[in-house]
């Protein structure tokens, strides 16, 4: 059994296991997993599960009153447009 003191951070390795479940890996990260800017980059691309909850849960709440306040105006447009594009079967 390996210690915890004895256990080497490989961040290419552990890349390499998310790309294994993602299937993304941009040229400009390759062997850079260590780097502070492809860190940063990949935690705004792959949110924390809590912080996508909250959003969604926001997004509930707040999409009616965008819907209804600064889209009223609009309406007639999108009633128009769902109308032009809706295919019936």
């Amino acid at each position: 059994m390996i210690g915890e003191e004895n256990r080497v951070f490989q961040p290419n390795r552990l890349m390499g296991e998310v790309v294994g479940h993602t299937h993304y890996l941009p040229r400009h990260w390759r062997n850079l997993a260590h780097n502070q800017e492809v860190q940063a980059e990949f935690e705004r691309m792959f949110q924390f599960k809590a912080g996508l909850f909250v959003q969604e849960m926001l997004s509930i709440f707040a999409a009616p009153f965008i819907l209804w306040y600064p889209m009223c105006a609009s309406a007639p447009q999108i009633v128009q447009f769902v109308r032009q594009f809706t295919v019936h079967r």
